[in-house]
């Protein structure tokens, strides 16, 4: 039975939740918000001389306080690589009259601008940082983006029949980034897709599971268990 390390943030909750033994033997490491950035190459793994960042880390992995070398494949998943910051710069570029709303996939501005970002996000630095320890697959998953954001953004886009070549665009950039790195991008599973193709069906976002225990009102941006088994099968090809 292979073993597979998960590394991610706050997200990666809904597969550790969604995980059943039989698909293998899965340790998970997370760390709120930008956190995964602490951790740097030391002695063949990636680890943290912060006593907190350490303490995190072994109560998520069960124990652990380091993520080494040892395990068969491993699996990223959000790490702030995610849509919403392809929304972003569409927004910031418009405004800026660098690019128009329906022909922003062809503005070499926008292409770069998103490219830079992609490389430069916390998911892709860490595959960096685990291709210093290790050569087995990887594969890359992003973050979900709830319905609720961009809203108005993403209906003119619809309207405009920008949003799937947004949606390409990104996954595009992405699986480009990741097999520089000899990784494997997996896209958000489709059948958890609002209509546009952009965020997160809201069914997806009620029972959100976080690693976190404190008491939360209402939490839009977690998904469930059901979504994370969902992303466990679009990852698992890739990792097997």
């Amino acid at each position: 039975m292979k073993r597979i390390c998960f590394i991610g943030d706050s997200h990666l909750a809904c597969i550790n939740k969604a995980w059943d033994a039989g698909q293998g033997d899965a340790t998970f490491f997370a760390l709120p918000g930008k956190g995964i950035a602490r951790l740097e190459v030391r002695d063949g793994a990636l680890a943290s001389g912060n006593p907190d960042v350490a303490r995190y880390l072994a109560r998520v992995s069960g124990g652990l306080e380091r993520i080494d070398a040892s395990y068969d494949a491993y699996g990223l998943h959000a790490l702030h690589l995610e849509i919403a910051t392809a929304l972003g710069l569409v927004r910031d570029l418009r405004k800026a009259g660098t690019v128009s709303l329906a022909r922003f996939a062809a503005a070499p501005d926008y292409r770069a601008a998103l490219r830079d970002a992609i490389e430069n996000s916390l998911a892709v630095t860490t595959l960096r940082k685990l291709r210093r320890i290790t050569h087995v697959p990887v594969a890359v998953s992003p973050a979900p983006m709830p319905d609720t954001l961009f809203a108005a953004l993403r209906v003119r886009l619809a309207q405009l029949g920008a949003a799937a070549p947004l949606a390409s665009l990104f996954a595009e950039e992405c699986s480009l980034a990741c097999w520089s790195l000899d990784a494997t991008f997996v896209p958000q599973p489709p059948e958890t897709l609002a209509a546009d193709g952009l965020a997160t069906k809201a069914e997806y976002v009620k029972d959100a599971v976080r690693f976190s225990q404190e008491p939360r009102k209402e939490d839009i941006v977690h998904m469930n268990a059901q979504y994370g088994a969902a992303v466990v099968a679009a990852m698992m090809p890739a990792l097997l």
